[in-house]
């Protein structure tokens, strides 16, 4: 089924460009997330982002990058709140740009301890998440966010997504199969 990304500008539609471009001339030692994460963040209209790689190992997510998000905030989620999570592994099962309402109807998650002690504390009410993988190993993930008082994402920011996940990804396996030094 094809997705029809809607209501895309020339600017935005440049900034897809430059984001492809950006992944296509990528040294091998720059983080692809680090690389595109304020240009996607941009792209989706998101008002806050965070961005982390699974840790398969440690059974955690690590690597944090956020943007518009109290970094004391993040380290209570690297500390407690991701083990308190209530839809992000639904979200990363999907392999998929989802909505969080999809897993999590917003009346149920605003309930929740999640909602009201770590995502309201930044404003986060509105999300959309993408999770990247290579086979079974993670790449990494934008989990991106609108205020309240915002529109939710739809499915042209997912379709958005949807279309660069195989850029990221075929960007981030190469660099995951490079021997480290």
């Amino acid at each position: 089924m094809s997705e029809y990304i809607r209501e895309i500008t020339s600017d935005e539609l440049r900034l897809f460009g430059d984001i492809i471009a950006k992944l296509e001339r990528i040294d091998s030692e720059q983080d692809v997330r680090t690389l595109v994460f304020d240009d996607v963040v941009r792209l989706v209209r998101a008002d806050f982002a965070a961005s982390f790689i699974w840790n398969e190992h440690a059974r955690r997510f690590d690597g944090a990058l956020i943007h518009n998000m109290d970094p004391e905030n993040i380290l209570r989620y690297e500390a407690w709140y991701q083990f308190h999570d209530p839809h992000t592994h639904q979200l990363r099962a999907k392999r998929r740009a989802t909505l969080i309402e999809e897993v999590t109807p917003y009346p149920e998650l605003r309930k929740t301890e999640f909602y009201n002690d770590f995502l309201k504390r930044d404003r986060l009410h509105h999300g959309v998440n993408i999770f990247l993988f290579d086979g079974d190993r993670d790449l990494g993930d934008f989990r991106l966010w609108r205020a309240e008082q915002s529109p939710d994402f739809g499915e042209r920011e997912t379709a958005i997504l949807n279309t660069i996940a195989p850029y990221l990804q075929r960007v981030g396996s190469q660099q995951m199969s490079l021997p480290r030094n």
